[in-house]
């Protein structure tokens, strides 16, 4: 079987996996009752409402109430950045549901126009590929059919990147929208601070700061109720992550003093990285693709989450001056999370079989590639100024 004959095979399953991807994004969230579980519709609107939806949900975990939220819909994120939601919030859940998975396929849209005007890939066939490989996986169908946030807000950190320099104002209040999942954002916005970009770091802290002190005043409550709530819903909302530290640490009773020791050594990679300066597109995307997995060693995420891989994905694709070995580990951790795991996940439920010690393999196959993956960037980042 000749090359040219697996490249067409390879076009066309994947056009496939993409095609179905998308079909049940929207069949299992949109349109069937019990999904788009995660979609912060109901913390939400309970806010627009004039009520505390961290006051409701702890009093419903001191059993004083019933469950206010629907699903998982437990509010973990900011008030702040509640009221970006609130277009949502306005509509009944249905509508809401459906309006919010439309929206997912244009942050989608963003996310790729925005990638390739800031890192343009030259060959067409390789950014179809890559499309097709994004669309077609797991992480970005989960996101869809659940109702997550992660293409929101990535969408929003792309776009407040490519106004950074022009317009940082607008850049601010993108920048203040993606820290609506602040897990994934925090660590991608050390770019700014990298690149001296304060102003749009000053807009978007003071727009957080003021929509929390209109959020207490239209609630008519303390403003620190709004800035610990969060925090304090977090801790008994979440479960156990699949690659980030203290997530490893509970899954293999693992004293928790070496995951504080791994977060200084981490903190301390990236100190020494700052003091680098890299002066092209590639260190900024080697950059921006060490930090996406910065986010996912250090912060609780699940397998939807993982879209940020898109990143390191793109980098290797861009740039023509990394080993082929890194190619295709990266290449490798994208096929394992996208797309292996996601059906052995589906075979356990299809046909009740227990795929729980391949489960294990896998997350332990994934540890060991993002890890690697960046450990290699922090060392290219660190020894070159650019690359």
């Amino acid at each position: 079987m000749n090359s040219m004959l697996i490249k067409k095979i390879l076009l066309i399953l994947f056009t496939l996996f993409t095609l179905l991807s998308i079909y049940i994004g929207f069949t299992s969230g949109a349109f069937k009752d019990g999904r788009s579980q995660d979609y912060q519709w109901g913390p939400s609107k309970i806010l627009m409402e004039h009520h505390n939806p961290y006051q409701q949900y702890a009093e419903f975990k001191e059993g004083k109430i019933e469950n206010p939220f629907m699903m998982s819909q437990a509010p973990n994120y900011p008030a702040s950045a509640y009221i970006f939601l609130w277009p949502y919030a306005a509509m009944d859940w249905n509508m809401a549901k459906l309006a919010w998975a439309v929206s997912n396929l244009i942050f989608t849209i963003l996310i790729l126009i925005g990638l390739q005007r800031l890192f343009p890939i030259k060959k067409k066939k390789i950014l179809f590929f890559i499309v097709l490989l994004f669309l077609g996986g797991a992480s970005w169908r989960t996101v869809l059919g659940n109702g997550q946030h992660a293409l929101f807000v990535m969408a929003s950190f792309i776009w407040a990147l490519i106004y950074s320099k022009d317009k940082p104002i607008l850049s601010g209040i993108l920048l203040a929208i993606s820290w609506f999942k602040y897990t994934i954002t925090f660590p991608l916005t050390l770019f700014f601070i990298y690149k001296k970009s304060y102003k749009a770091i000053v807009v978007s802290t003071l727009v957080h700061i003021l929509l929390t002190l209109f959020v207490a005043y239209w609630i008519n409550q303390p403003i620190m109720d709004f800035f610990f709530g969060p925090i304090q819903t977090a801790m008994t909302a979440t479960n156990i992550g699949e690659i980030d530290i203290f997530g490893i640490v509970k899954r293999f009773d693992i004293p928790i003093s070496l995951a504080y020791l791994s977060i200084a050594i981490i903190l301390y990679f990236v100190v020494n990285i700052f003091t680098k300066k890299g002066n092209n597109k590639s260190s900024d995307l080697m950059l921006l693709s060490f930090l996406s997995l910065l986010s996912l060693i250090i912060f609780f995420h699940l397998g939807y989450d993982f879209v940020l891989l898109i990143l390191p994905l793109w980098f290797v694709f861009y740039t023509d001056r990394i080993s082929s070995n890194i190619k295709y580990l990266v290449l490798s951790s994208v096929i394992l999370q996208w797309y292996i795991a996601s059906i052995f996940n589906i075979a356990s439920k299809k046909l009740s079989i227990d795929t729980s010690i391949a489960n294990n393999i896998f997350i332990i196959l994934q540890i060991i590639l993002i890890y690697y993956i960046f450990i290699y960037l922090y060392k290219q980042l660190s020894e070159k100024t650019s690359i």
